[in-house]
């Protein structure tokens, strides 16, 4: 992302909330403090929904302040679309406390790494979903796994979700 925060394409709407450019891992980044990130829009229609199969990716550098943070968000958080929980509508990526990076959801989905995080160096991290299977992997290894066999093991992601970087 550069200073002009340009979406190659063309799905979502990109506003910032309070980030700065930065070097990157290539090229220029943005820098997040905590509450600060990149809104993505509110009513994107093109993204994976119900039960699909996808991957969820970022690049970032977390400092010591950054475990609890969230990385990535996108869905719709289901207490609030639907008065229910439990019902797979978002996917967020982010690092605990301690620092181990990990996806959830509120329904099946979701994974957390094996190895703990290191804070400081740049990192690739993606959130896989197919057929009741989690998956994280971190620089390009797979770091965690879970798989749901049951009725509930189908995520249930609508169409119309917002997506957040950072905040």
């Amino acid at each position: 992302m550069d200073g002009a925060l340009k979406n190659e394409l063309g799905a979502v709407t990109l506003e910032d909330k309070g980030t700065t450019k930065a070097p990157g891992a290539i090229g220029e980044g943005r820098s997040f403090t905590r509450g600060k990130g990149i809104d993505c829009g509110k009513k994107i229609t093109s993204y994976p929904y119900s039960g699909n199969s996808f991957t969820s990716e970022a690049w970032f550098r977390a400092e010591p302040e950054a475990a609890g943070s969230k990385i990535l968000y996108w869905g719709r958080y289901a207490k609030r679309y639907n008065g229910k929980t439990g019902d797979g509508n978002e996917v967020g990526i982010g690092i605990a406390s301690p620092p181990v990076l990990g996806w959830a959801s509120d329904g099946p989905g979701g994974t957390r790494a094996e190895d703990p995080y290191v804070l400081g160096p740049w990192t690739h991290v993606a959130a896989t979903y197919e057929n009741g299977t989690s998956r994280i992997y971190v620089n390009g290894k797979l770091s965690g796994s879970r798989s749901r066999s049951s009725k509930r093991a189908t995520m249930s992601i609508v169409q119309n979700i917002c997506m957040d970087i950072g905040g």
